[in-house]
């Protein structure tokens, strides 16, 4: 009975991940949209196709959204090519998929409050800001490439200035607010949300990535790791505002609910049975 109830459930992750590659995939190479801003016209690429991997990590846990990070750039490096293919930016989204799994099963295991949460992304983020604010002011120029930079006017650098501080005072607001919610608190908050979008940014598009596009091309990695963090601004947020519905849809429809209960029945199956028979 229990080796036909794991072999069932393994099948029905296997399925889901498949479907999630092949979404991942026409999502990544198909459905994205430039914004032109400092002078180039691609300065913000947004593509939704991460936010698979993290639904994907949510959903089935950090090992099962590592593998379909995997699987989902072999495939799209196989079936729509742009460029050699290189294993790096395969670690790249492996990272992507592991990361928010991983997040949110050591906070469930150690029973961690979305309040450390809440600490932690204003931690980081008065780093992002303060840093980006101390080096507009220094520089008082953008990098839009890995050879160009925008310079900055004085009203166009009070501008920016503007748009920073108001944007750390927003996400303070925003995640303060969710912890003195206590009607629409949800395991999956915006707090542990944001925070694992802001490692997938740190740990793989400021680090790796910038150092895979060293290798390859021989940008400096000062340069790219500085332009990751001026577009992080941007993405961090439109991330987290999509992802956040479609986590609440999930959780209304059961679907990530069934997987948390399936993975408590796997470990305390009498246990559930018996609390099920009340």
């Amino acid at each position: 009975m229990h080796t036909s109830y794991k072999i069932d459930k393994t099948i029905k992750n296997i399925t889901i991940s498949a479907m999630l590659v092949v979404l991942y995939v026409i999502i990544n190479r198909f459905i994205a949209i430039n914004i032109p801003a400092f002078g180039s016209p691609a300065f913000i690429r947004i593509t939704v196709s991460t936010i698979v991997l993290i639904i994907a990590s949510i959903i089935l846990g950090p090992i099962y959204g590592m593998c379909v990070g995997i699987v989902s750039d072999i495939v799209a490096a196989v079936v729509f090519p742009i460029g050699a293919f290189f294993p790096g930016y395969t670690l790249t989204y492996a990272m992507a998929g592991l990361i928010p799994g991983l997040i949110f099963y050591i906070s469930k295991k150690f029973r961690i409050n979305d309040k450390i949460f809440f600490i932690l992304n204003i931690a980081i983020e008065s780093i992002l800001h303060f840093g980006a604010i101390v080096y507009l002011l220094i520089y008082r120029s953008i990098p839009t490439s890995s050879n160009t930079k925008f310079h900055l006017n004085t009203v166009l650098l009070i501008i920016i200035l503007l748009f920073l501080i108001a944007s750390f005072i927003t996400i303070t607001i925003v995640g303060y607010r969710q912890q003195q919610g206590k009607k629409s608190h949800s395991f999956y908050s915006v707090s542990k949300i944001w925070f694992s979008y802001v490692m997938i940014e740190i740990v793989c598009f400021f680090f790796l990535n910038s150092f895979w596009s060293t290798i390859l091309i021989g940008t400096p990695f000062s340069i790219l790791f500085v332009l990751k963090i001026a577009k992080s601004f941007f993405t961090i947020p439109i991330h987290v505002i999509i992802v956040m519905p479609l986590v609440r849809v999930l959780e209304k429809r059961g679907v990530i609910k069934s997987y948390e209960i399936e993975n408590i029945e796997k470990t305390v199956p009498g246990k559930i049975r018996r609390i099920r028979k009340r």
